[in-house]
């Protein structure tokens, strides 16, 4: 579905990312992690086509990104940033409703079939009962979900996620981390995420990505993580127990 192929980006003679390689396949979570400064957000951008890259190509549906129209790329993969605040003043069915606009013309109006996908990505992210009221009365953890089934209702393959839990309450967290677990299980969404919370993505059975220093350090599945990976990329000695419901799975601790 997607294929990262030896990206790199600078500002000026500092480079951010260099020769970064991955490819993300049908159904997969794919957790991108490191620490603030080494090129994650910039290459979710990059990604997305949201900045052009240096070198190397993205490639998405065996077609370079640079070759989509950005009306085109938004019909198979959604891109949700850190920060949403244009949406403040508008309501939340009006903002899971701009999810359709890639199938807008100039000349077309809303029709069924728009209003019936949005009531289903209001249903599937418990949004509904919340549909009349505006952006800025809603909690974080309320409208990342909202933000979440806007993405849901371009009909996107991929979802990108930039931090989507940056900011929340430990509830809200961790019911985000549920949300997206089971529009992966149950509607075959396949993600790509960019967090801190390397629990939650230990218990999502993500792929991982570690960039330190805007290099890839390593590429591992969820159980083959070890204490050395993660002390090794933050350059940070943590404490680590076994996860009680997750045998396979390490807990890291501050």
């Amino acid at each position: 579905m997607l294929e990262i192929k030896n990206i790199g980006y600078s500002v000026g003679e500092k480079e951010i990312i260099k020769d970064i390689s991955f490819s993300v396949n049908d159904g997969d979570i794919v957790s991108i992690i490191g620490s603030n400064g080494s090129g994650k957000s910039t290459l979710m951008k990059v990604i997305s086509n949201m900045v052009k890259a240096k070198r190397g190509e993205v490639i998405l549906f065996n077609k370079r990104v640079v070759d989509y129209k950005r009306i085109d790329i938004a019909k198979v993969m959604s891109y949700l940033s850190q920060i949403n605040d244009v949406f403040i003043n508008l309501t939340v069915e009006s903002v899971v409703l701009s999810g359709r606009y890639p199938y807008f013309s100039r000349l077309s109006s809303v029709k069924k079939t728009d209003m019936d996908i949005v009531e289903k990505m209001m249903d599937l992210t418990n949004i509904t009962d919340m549909r009349h009221r505006k952006i800025s009365s809603l909690s974080g953890g309320e409208r990342q979900r909202v933000f979440i089934a806007s993405s849901l209702a371009q009909e996107a393959k991929i979802i990108l996620l930039d931090e989507p839990t940056v900011y929340l309450d430990p509830r809200s967290n961790q019911e985000i981390f549920d949300l997206l677990k089971r529009l992966n299980k149950d509607e075959g969404i396949t993600i790509v995420i960019v967090s801190h919370d390397i629990n939650n993505l230990l218990l999502l059975n993500s792929r991982f990505i570690g960039l330190r220093d805007g290099e890839v350090l390593f590429k591992r599945e969820s159980n083959q993580i070890t204490d050395k990976d993660l002390d090794d990329l933050y350059e940070y000695k943590f404490n680590y127990i076994q996860h009680p419901k997750a045998v396979n799975n390490i807990q890291l601790l501050p």
